[in-house]
C-alpha cells in the first residue's frame, strides 16, 4: 500500500511538470502583460492560495500514509499473534475442547485441581466405600496449559489495547480476526472472571483483560462470520 501511494506521488508530480510544460509552450506567443500586472497587484491573495492549496494536498498525503501505516501494521501484527500462538491453541483446543471452560476447568486452570471425592456407595445404610476422581489436570498439563491461555490471551490483549491506542485499526482487525476474538474471548471468560476475583490479593487481577473484553463485546454479530461462530458454539 505504501509504495502504491509512493507510486502516485511521483505520477501526479510527473503529470504536474508535464502540464507546466504544455501551458508553456501554448503561451510562449501570448502578450501576457496585461495579465502579468493583475498579477502582481494580487500576488499577495496568489500566494495565499498556492500556499493553502500546498498545506491541503501535504495534509492529505500524510493521511493517507498514516493511514496506510495503520492498515498495515494491524495486519502484521495480527498475523505475527496467530503464527505465534499455533502450538498453543492446538494445545487448548486438544485438552480442553472447543466449547467455553466448565466451572471446574476454569478452576483447575486459575487455583490448580485436587482429588475429587465421589459419592459414597452405601450398603443397607453403611458406606462400604468412599472415592475419589483423579484431578483434570497433572501439575505438568496445567502448567502448559495456563502458558498456552496466557500466550494467547495476552496477545489479543496487546493487539486490542492498540485499538484503543489507535495504533491499530479496529476495523481492519476486525475484518481479519473478529470471529476468532470473540470466540476466545467467550471460551475463556470463566477462566478470567476467576482471576479477577480471586479470593486472595495478591492474585487478584481486577483489570485482566479489560481491553479484549471492550473489543469482543463491541464486534457485532454482522461484523463477523456468524455462521462460523454459531457452529464453534455448538460443538460438541
Amino acid at each position: 500500500m505504501l509504495r502504491k501511494i509512493k507510486a502516485i506521488h511521483v505520477v501526479s508530480v510527473l503529470l504536474a511538470a508535464a502540464v507546466a510544460v504544455i501551458v508553456a509552450l501554448l503561451l510562449r506567443d501570448v502578450d501576457l502583460s496585461p495579465h502579468v500586472a493583475f498579477a502582481r497587484e494580487h500576488a499577495a491573495l496568489a500566494g495565499a492560495v498556492i500556499a493553502l492549496a500546498s498545506l491541503v494536498t501535504v495534509t492529505f498525503a500524510t493521511w493517507m500514509n498514516w493511514r496506510a501505516t495503520r492498515r498495515q501494521a494491524t495486519l502484521e501484527a495480527r498475523t505475527k499473534w496467530s503464527d505465534d500462538t499455533v502450538a498453543e491453541r492446538k494445545l487448548i483446543s486438544k485438552m480442553l475442547g472447543p466449547r467455553e471452560l466448565t466451572s471446574a476447568q476454569a478452576q483447575a486452570l486459575a487455583e490448580g485441581s485436587a482429588e475429587r471425592p465421589t459419592r459414597p456407595i452405601r450398603i443397607l445404610g453403611v458406606i462400604v466405600r468412599r472415592g475419589t476422581t483423579p484431578p483434570l489436570f497433572t501439575d505438568t498439563e496445567r502448567t502448559n496449559l495456563v502458558h498456552a491461555a496466557v500466550a494467547v490471551l495476552n496477545g489479543l490483549e496487546r493487539l486490542a489495547v492498540g485499538v484503543e491506542l489507535g495504533v491499530y485499526r479496529r476495523a481492519v482487525l476486525v475484518d481479519a480476526g473478529g470471529t476468532i476474538i470473540k470466540r476466545t474471548f467467550e471460551r475463556f471468560e470463566p477462566y478470567i472472571a476467576i482471576r479477577r476475583t480471586h479470593p486472595e490479593p495478591q492474585r487478584r487481577q481486577e483489570k485482566a483483560y479489560v481491553a479484549l473484553e471492550k473489543l469482543a463485546m463491541q464486534i457485532r454479530y454482522k461484523e463477523v462470520d456468524a455462521e462460523r461462530l454459531e457452529s464453534l458454539r455448538r460443538q460438541p
